[in-house]
């Protein structure tokens, strides 16, 4: 099966491909898995079966050479069939990682390939069944994918594990308990001492973007631009920074709003339609000019000197 990734609508297909292949029974595992075993063999830790590996392979089983031919077609054929019917137990799988920073479908693209290896150190004879065997390889590869990948930092997996397992420690407490387990709390069930939870949590935290865009939830509704996100990197404050253009900041909101209620009566209608702080969305000066009955220059000048008022004013509070 050619497994071709891409867009949401490639997952659908693939998706919708992989129903057309049955799951395997028990007897079919056994006898897949003893012809992928002979293929393993045939190969014998060599990236490539070459003609010598196939002549002494041939003569080490008393067989000759178009039987190993066979052989080696069986086993692909064999591997490839264990492939398609465990793919469920693939996707299954890697649904339980999404939303950790990869993408679902690379998540299966890394479960397949541990998959393969699976299917590789697979023993039939054991008396196993291979999806419990297959389970820890397809799950490792997908861990490890989402170890080293959804951090902008990369983090050893055994650090990524601990703090994946304390993460959903506190979900669990949260969700059963109504709280977040205490740091000592932590200790006690990862069985780690309290300064190791400590550095847990520190390398837990995520980086963000500076040019991310976030909604600050502590400046008034009034203050925010029509569809304006501000990103971290525009709420740093810089020391050269313009007074006015601090308007933003929840702290001086009341001192802008006593700025602002202290112009004339048709100045602060100006500035309040012009800039859209009474219902979020901005006028025009020909619009504002219509309501006020006034012309559209005179809304101009009259805002200019509202503007310039209210930055005075600030100027003198810092």
């Amino acid at each position: 099966m050619d497994i071709v990734w891409g867009s949401r609508d490639d997952l659908k297909a693939f998706l919708s491909e992989v129903r057309k292949y049955p799951l395997l029974k028990s007897a079919e595992e056994i006898e897949l898995g003893r012809q992928v075993k002979k293929l393993t063999e045939l190969k014998a830790g060599c990236d490539t079966i070459t003609p010598e590996a196939k002549q002494r392979y041939a003569e080490e089983q008393g067989i000759s050479l178009s039987e190993v031919e066979r052989i080696i077609v069986r086993g692909r054929r064999a591997k490839e069939r264990m492939i398609t019917g465990n793919l469920r137990l693939v996707i299954s799988i890697a649904k339980k990682f999404q939303h950790r920073g990869v993408e679902l479908l690379d998540l299966i693209q890394e479960g397949v390939l541990g998959l393969e290896k699976a299917i590789d150190r697979f023993d039939p004879d054991r008396g196993f069944k291979f999806s419990t065997f297959g389970y820890w390889w397809i799950r490792q590869a997908i861990a490890r994918l989402t170890a080293s990948n959804s951090r902008a930092l990369k983090l050893p997996v055994h650090i990524a594990g601990k703090i994946a397992k304390m993460e959903r420690l506190s979900m669990e407490a949260q969700e059963s308990q109504g709280r977040s387990l205490t740091i000592p709390e932590l200790a006690e069930e990862l069985d780690l001492s309290v300064p190791r939870v400590h550095e847990l949590i520190q390398c837990s935290k995520r980086c963000v973007s500076l040019d991310g865009a976030q909604v600050d939830q502590s400046i008034p509704n009034r203050f925010h631009r029509p569809s304006h996100h501000r990103s971290t990197l525009e709420k740093i404050e810089s020391p050269n920074s313009d007074p006015f253009d601090r308007l933003c900041n929840a702290e001086e909101s009341d001192k802008i709003l006593e700025a602002i209620n202290n112009l004339p009566i048709q100045d602060r209608a100006i500035f309040i339609l012009r800039w859209g702080l009474s219902e979020d969305r901005q006028l025009s000066a020909v619009k504002t000019g219509e309501l006020l009955n006034i012309s559209k220059d005179q809304v101009r000048e009259r805002e200019a000197l509202a503007f310039k008022s209210i930055k005075e004013k600030l100027v003198d509070c810092l």
